[in-house]
This record gives structure tokens, C-alpha cells and sequence, in this order.
């Protein structure tokens, strides 16, 4: 019998993770194109940013299609992707007048990721920024792919960090991520315990 799940968060209902989300506002709008199979894990941290902002659009992409020429949403002005392609800009970098009004984040693997720019052209017309000397993730439930790799929501707020220096809000992101990793850590020592249950973790 399947699990009831939380139609907030899409966790299973007894290890719910909506009261660790809190609002937070941005100046910058925020386009996440998530790769299908980032959509569906159950630790995708797509999933709190969108609970907790409002100016966030997500669209799924298919993993494997013909290119496709024309983007899926409205393409606003002063538009930039968050990827670190030769000759990105590092965030840090930016004059004032060339800060993005909204930001593109592709929310997948490193492998998808460059997949995704081959499959959508027109984001390699837009101009590119890139993070630096960003701090180890935190992400500590899931295996990055180099020691640099950062969540997606760590590289959302990080972004953000430059562009929004004054928005004291971002912190409440990262208390959500850092929320989230401690259950499920706590689940998969069995510390995790509900009503006298043990919480399975992933896998049970």
C-alpha cells in the first residue's frame, strides 16, 4: 500500500516538510527548467524553493528530445542563465546595470545539464553568469559529482547573495535545505521515529 503523501511538499505525510518553509521574497524572478528525472526525487531541492517563492516559475523539460528552438515560457528581458560555460560571467562581477532581472537555473545533473543547453539553442544566446569560490555543499543526503557541485537551491541563494546583497530573506532557504537534510540523516540513522514507527528511509 503506497504512503499518503503531502500535497505541500510531496513528501510522505508523516515526515512533511512544510513547516520548515517560510516565505521569501526576491526581486529577481527565478526560471527553474528541471530535467524530468530531478522532478520526480524526493529530495530534489526545487521542490522548498518553489514552496517558499513566489516569483519562481519551474517547467519540466524531457531528457531526451529534438532541439527546440523556441523557449517554453515568455522570455523577459535582461535574462541570464546560472551556468558556468566559457565565458560566463562570475555573478560577483557584474555592474549594476548588467544585473539580471530574471534568472534561468537548469535544475539537473552536471551530464543533463550540458544536455539541456544542446537541446534548447536559445539559451546560449542569452548571456551566461557563473558562481565563485562558493563554500562546500551542504548538501550532505545526496553524492555530488566534484567537490565544487552545490545544490541547486545552494546555488539559487548564492546567486542571489550578490545580486540581492540586502535580502535578509535568503537565509530562511537555506534553513529549509539544512532542515530537510538533518530528517532525512536523522531517518537513515534510525533516529527518525513517528508515533513509536521507525521512518523508513529511501529505500525501505
Amino acid at each position: 500500500m503506497s504512503r499518503p503523501l503531502c500535497p505541500g511538499c510531496g513528501r510522505p505525510a508523516r515526515v512533511c516538510l512544510c513547516d520548515l518553509v517560510r516565505p521569501v521574497e526576491t526581486a529577481t524572478r527565478l526560471l527553474v527548467m528541471q530535467e524530468a528525472g530531478e522532478a520526480a526525487h524526493p529530495f530534489g531541492t526545487v521542490r522548498l524553493l518553489a514552496m517558499a517563492m513566489e516569483r519562481l516559475t519551474v517547467v519540466t523539460v524531457a531528457g531526451r528530445h529534438a532541439p527546440v528552438a523556441v523557449p517554453p515560457f515568455d522570455m523577459p528581458p535582461r535574462t541570464a542563465v546560472l551556468f558556468p560555460s566559457t565565458g560566463a560571467t562570475p555573478v560577483d562581477q557584474l555592474d549594476d546595470g548588467a544585473r539580471p532581472e530574471t534568472l534561468i537555473v537548469l535544475d539537473a545533473s552536471w551530464r543533463h545539464a550540458r544536455r539541456m543547453l544542446h537541446q534548447h539553442p536559445w539559451l546560449n544566446a542569452l548571456p551566461h553568469v557563473r558562481l565563485t569560490d562558493t563554500p562546500p555543499s551542504r548538501y550532505r543526503i545526496r553524492k555530488p559529482p566534484s567537490a565544487e557541485a552545490l545544490s541547486t537551491l545552494e546555488a539559487v541563494v548564492a546567486a542571489l547573495e550578490h545580486l540581492e546583497p540586502d535580502n535578509g530573506d535568503l537565509q530562511l532557504l537555506l534553513d529549509a535545505f539544512d532542515g530537510m537534510v538533518a530528517r532525512q540523516l536523522a531517518v537513515e540513522s534510525g533516529e527518525g521515529h513517528v508515533r513509536g514507527e521507525r521512518v523508513r528511509g529511501p529505500r525501505g
